[in-house]
């Protein structure tokens, strides 16, 4: 589970004899899994700051196997680091969900799949994106009194 503000940082290793500037050859294979992260939880990643380390540096692990196993290698290691934002409404996928709490995501998500079940009991369960739609669909004052009528039960 990511959060607002949160910093997120990845990084691999690569070879500087072969990668003159390993920032441009291998800063989007960095940067995307923060991206595609920060997007499953309804966020978007900020600006990457990118840093090269050397074997040695504060916080740099062993080289791996496979890189000291190259003859003439120049280990380095590439970290890109970014903060968890909030995407504009605008730009938000989802609508509706993510301007709910999680825990009453979470219920909404289990009256769903009740209530489909219910009128389709030979249908697959919905998955959390099938859910989604569904609760987006509904709209907001739905949403709301579905959440009021079920407040205190357990689903």
């Amino acid at each position: 589970m990511i959060r607002l503000g949160q910093r997120l940082e990845y990084s691999l290793w690569y070879n500087a004899a072969k990668c003159l500037d390993g920032i441009s050859e291998f800063g989007d294979q960095c940067v995307e899994p923060m991206i595609n992260q920060c997007a499953s939880y309804g966020f978007k990643c900020g600006e990457p700051t990118f840093s090269v380390l050397k074997p040695g540096d504060p916080r740099v692990p062993e080289v791996p196997f496979w890189l000291r196993m190259e003859s003439g290698a120049l280990p380095r290691l590439l970290v890109a680091e970014a903060t968890v934002e909030v995407l504009p409404s605008s730009e938000r996928a989802g609508g509706l969900v993510y301007d709910l709490d999680r825990k009453d995501l979470e219920r909404l998500r289990a009256i769903t799949r009740r209530v489909h079940k219910k009128y389709y009991p030979h249908s697959p369960v919905f998955t959390d994106e099938e859910c989604d739609t569904m609760i987006n669909s509904m709209g907001e004052e739905v949403v709301l009194d579905t959440l009021r009528q079920f407040k205190n039960s357990e689903i």
